[in-house]
Order: structure tokens, then C-alpha cells, then sequence
């Protein structure tokens, strides 16, 4: 039976993309902040900080509050457990 995704993958995907460009997957796999979604938890939670450490320093025009960071952190999660 085929997995159903997510409907707020896309909307992950295309924040993903307003962050971090066009090669933004390519962005997050160099960082090391894309991993299987059955790895360990200490490897999931450490790819989502790796995650926005990349934002952070991509997108420095951004207020990077913790609101901001947080949503970053809900949109990586859906690209990775949805």
C-alpha cells in the first residue's frame, strides 16, 4: 500500500525553498541535515539543528527569532516523518 504524504509536505517543501533557493535539498544534504526517517532520534534531532544552522547562515537578512526557528523545525519534521 503506497504512504500517504502529508498535505503539508508541499507547503514544507516551499518553505524550504523560500529559505534556503532552488537547491535547497542539495543545501541541507551537504549539511548533513537530511537523514532517514527511520534513523535514531539523537540523528533526526541533530540533522533539524543542523537544519537550521544552514538557515541561519544562508538567510541572515531574516530575524531569526524563536518563532521562526520553530516553524522551521515543524516544516523540517513534515519533510522528514510525513
Amino acid at each position: 500500500m503506497a504512504r500517504r504524504e502529508h498535505p503539508a509536505r508541499r507547503e514544507a517543501e516551499l518553505y524550504f525553498r523560500w529559505l534556503l533557493g532552488d537547491d535547497w535539498e542539495q543545501c541541507l544534504a551537504d549539511a548533513g541535515a537530511l537523514v532517514p526517517p527511520d534513523d535514531s532520534a539523537d540523528a533526526l534531532l541533530g540533522a533539524c539543528e543542523r537544519a537550521i544552522d544552514v538557515a541561519h547562515h544562508r538567510r541572515a537578512d531574516l530575524d531569526w527569532s524563536d518563532d521562526r526557528d520553530e516553524l522551521l523545525r515543524e516544516a523540517w519534521w513534515l519533510l522528514h516523518c510525513s
